[in-house]
């Protein structure tokens, strides 16, 4: 009876639409009535945005965790209150005066959380400093964070997936997505493999327990129970391979490297200035260095009489780049913060900012925040809950906008081609022809984005799967769903 009743209601929405459009809600229909839906829960919304109607939806107002699929919310909103040439700028200021080389005076590096500044970046920040003549810095370097609060992970984040790269550290001070790249290259049989660190540096240490083997499991991990930076691989090196851990502290890390980097070309920092502050406050107890002394943490009094000596920025194109394609976590949380700054037009905002602009999007587009639940930019949150109804809604106001469309569809990942879509889809109709954001946690999958159907037509859609065990039966019904609508010709 309730599937009659399914399939009744799904006829009634069919009459409006074209025959081939009927045939392909049909096949929607009996991809329904698939076993898999007895155990778990999905919505779609479909939207024809050539023709201005729906075009298929079933359960379109239930809320379900979007995972990553959240970032559309995110990026879309960014773009149209930021723009696409917004940049996230890491800047360097100076006090007192710049005399004989010599700064006498304090160093401040503030940081803009910028999710793509990465070892190369700094290199040019520091070689813009060396160009000034600086050789000597008579007072501390101090890291300015006061752009966010002191929380370095969101809402309703699981705890143990640290110390995975995709759960960063987040500060407004960040390098290399404040993660660790190691290489793991095999050597003579049973023997410890080679183990390279990325960037050098004496923050962290490695503890390489690995053996070169032909089979097994390698593991790679660090100290996170304890807070601590020391890296550890152990287990079974079987073939070339590049993990990434992230590190406790992004905003140490990031002054770690810098004094390092300003040291290697020459720059005194002076360190009476700062030896009455224990390692305690620096925040550097537990690591193997003797340069955390160095520096501290402080906000730059930028209305008095600080100088900029450099600066390096990233486009908000870049940081966009990032969260979509490659479902970049930080970056989608570096979008929600300069949100938060444009919505709240000062420093030290939260979350809570960023999400307030959501919201107004939201309300604009005749959608009660009410009705839903966001606690992050990124997804990562199981406290997350929206539905495929408002995931369509801002897909159609992207599109409706070329400002925000072009950069938004030239940054999804394109099905069969590259992103987080490069092995989906990779033939058939649906190849090329779809550009969507997927999203996946444990028990949920979700895809939403825009697809080309034969007619030419432009399709806004959702799909949100969840309460699953098998993601790649649920992957599959989706690339179904996206390969009927593709096929779709009259």
């Amino acid at each position: 009876m309730k599937r009659f009743c399914l399939l009744f209601v799904l006829f009634l929405m069919s009459l409006s639409i074209s025959y081939a459009q009927q045939q392909s809600v049909t096949a929607l229909r009996r991809l329904l009535l698939d076993s898999l839906f007895e155990k778990s829960q999905v919505a779609i919304s479909i939207y024809d945005i050539t023709l201005d109607k729906p075009l298929f939806s079933y359960q379109s107002k239930q809320l379900y965790r979007p995972a990553s699929t959240q970032k559309l919310l995110t990026s879309i909103t960014a773009l149209n209150q930021l723009g696409s040439h917004h940049s996230f700028s890491t800047t360097v200021y100076y006090t007192g005066e710049l005399k004989r080389n010599t700064i006498k005076g304090d160093l401040y590096v503030v940081g803009g959380f910028d999710s793509e500044f990465d070892t190369s970046s700094m290199d040019s920040l520091v070689q813009k400093i060396v160009r000034s003549g600086v050789k000597e810095v008579q007072g501390t370097v101090y890291g300015d964070v006061s752009l966010t609060d002191s929380l370095y992970w969101g809402p309703g984040w699981i705890w143990d997936d640290t110390p995975g790269g995709f759960q960063p550290y987040m500060s407004p001070l960040l390098v290399d997505k404040g993660c660790a790249k190691l290489k793991i290259i095999p050597q003579k049989m049973g023997e410890k493999p080679l183990v390279t660190i990325d960037p050098i540096s004496t923050f962290y240490s490695l503890r390489n327990e690995a053996v070169s083997k032909s089979h097994g499991k390698l593991k790679v991990t660090r100290n996170w129970l304890a807070g601590g930076n020391e890296l550890i691989v152990r287990g079974n090196a079987t073939h070339r391979t590049t993990r990434f851990v992230n590190l406790y502290n992004s905003q140490s890390f990031f002054m770690h490297l810098f004094i390092e980097k300003l040291q290697k070309w020459g720059i005194k920092i002076n360190p009476a200035a700062s030896s009455s502050r224990s390692e305690k406050r620096s925040g550097m107890e537990s690591y193997p260095s003797t340069i955390s002394p160095l520096y501290a943490f402080k906000q730059c009094p930028v209305e008095e009489s600080c100088q900029p000596i450099a600066s390096f920025s990233h486009s908000l194109k870049e940081v966009l780049h990032q969260a979509l394609k490659n479902s970049d976590n930080l970056s989608a949380e570096a979008l929600l913060c300069h949100l938060g700054v444009s919505e709240k037009g000062t420093r030290h905002i939260s979350r809570k900012d960023g999400i307030q602009a959501i919201f107004h999007l939201m309300q604009q587009l005749g959608m009660d925040k009410k009705n839903y639940k966001i606690v992050d930019g990124c997804g990562l949150s199981n406290y997350n809950y929206l539905s495929t109804e408002l995931l369509v809604k801002f897909l159609r106001y992207a599109y409706a906008k070329p400002s925000i469309f072009v950069p938004l569809y030239r940054s999804l990942p394109i099905a069969g081609v590259d992103g987080t879509l490069k092995y989906r889809m990779g033939k058939g109709y649906a190849h090329c022809n779809v550009r969507a954001k997927t999203g996946t946690m444990t028990g949920v999958s979700s895809l939403a984005g825009y697809l080309k159907d034969r007619k030419g037509h432009t399709i806004a859609f959702a799909i949100m799967n969840q309460n699953m065990l098998s993601v790649q039966k649920v992957r599959a019904f989706q690339d179904k769903v996206c390969e009927i609508l593709c096929a779709t010709i009259d």
